[in-house]
């Protein structure tokens, strides 16, 4: 059985496609719909 990504690996799986051309936040929102910005954030800064 798969497992589901963590959101730790969902964001970096974001940021690796956008890599060279950068990534704003609100793109990774958009990018990341299973997520709330909240979980994001909380990513981010960690």
């Amino acid at each position: 059985m798969a497992r589901k990504a963590t959101a730790a690996e969902e964001i970096l799986e974001a940021l690796v496609v956008a890599q060279g051309t950068g990534c704003l936040f609100e793109e990774l929102i958009t990018v990341c719909p299973g997520l709330t910005w909240n979980q994001i954030f909380s990513e981010v800064d960690r």
